[in-house]
């Protein structure tokens, strides 16, 4: 998408409850760009097993469009959405650029668990930047936990989505 010259971006919205996969659905069937956080899960239903896709966060939607192409959606398409406001742009429509949002996705969808090196440091909130694996080249903070270290990729006052990378795959930014 995109038309009269204006760039497309990333707009964070809400879909109402449990309405986040039809709105993928429609946002497919209307041909634009966008990411929902999902997984696909085997649930039990009439005694067989089913895959079902699921969300992994409830009633987030992400749409890449112009302004005016994502309003569109919504006045004149029927997309069940309300853009998130950016409660630091003067309430706006929250958009996200496009690295974080590509770093955002790729967390979300990927892990990787090769073994650490255990010469390497890395301190709580330090910024890093991935130099190895199927992250490569995605930067945000270091989250220690119990078992190890885990990347966080944020999306500025509206949320997180971490992996477990190996200390050896990071490098200090």
């Amino acid at each position: 998408m995109g038309s009269g010259g204006e760039t497309p971006l990333w707009f964070a919205a809400r879909a109402g409850n449990c309405q986040e996969i039809k709105a993928k659905e429609k946002l497919q069937k209307f041909n634009v760009e966008h990411f929902v956080p999902t997984a696909v899960t085997l649930v039990e239903r009439r005694g067989r097993k089913v895959r079902v896709e699921k969300s992994l966060i409830g009633n987030l939607v992400f749409i890449r469009a112009t302004k005016e192409e994502a309003c569109a959606l919504v006045n004149y398409r029927g997309l069940p959405l309300h853009f998130i406001p950016d409660r630091c742009g003067g309430g706006s429509m929250l958009t996200v650029p496009d690295k974080q949002m590509e770093d955002f996705k790729r967390v979300f969808d990927r892990s990787v668990s090769e073994g650490s090196d255990p010469t390497v440091f890395f301190t709580a909130g330090e910024r890093i930047r991935v130099v190895k694996g199927e992250l490569k080249g995605v930067e945000g903070q270091v989250i220690e936990a119990e078992d190890g270290f885990y990347v966080a990729v944020s999306l500025p006052g509206l949320l997180q989505a971490r992996a477990k990378i190996p200390a050896s795959f990071l490098q200090k930014i």
